[in-house]
């Protein structure tokens, strides 16, 4: 048996109008997937956010800026380490 989520638990239109404006440097989190110019989403945000794209088990990023977003997250993992 196939679990299926609750339909309150789905993303509705609604809820992706909410999140048009510009991410939330704090909240938005991205990679490049490694293919063409597709951008992995890492945020927790996504299913949420009017950018992200639901692909598989993930998220692709949509944004304009997405590749900003690509080099602040690296170079974010990069202070870490």
């Amino acid at each position: 048996m196939i679990d299926t989520p609750k339909p309150e638990s789905r993303t509705t239109e609604s809820d992706r109008a909410q999140s048009d404006g510009p991410p939330d440097p704090e909240k938005c989190r991205a990679r490049n997937s490694g293919f063409g110019d597709c951008v992995d989403c890492l945020s927790d945000q996504a299913p949420v956010c009017a950018h992200a794209f639901s692909f598989g088990c993930g998220y692709y990023c949509r944004h304009p800026k997405r590749q900003e977003i690509v080099m602040r997250t690296l170079t974010e993992f990069m202070k870490i380490k």
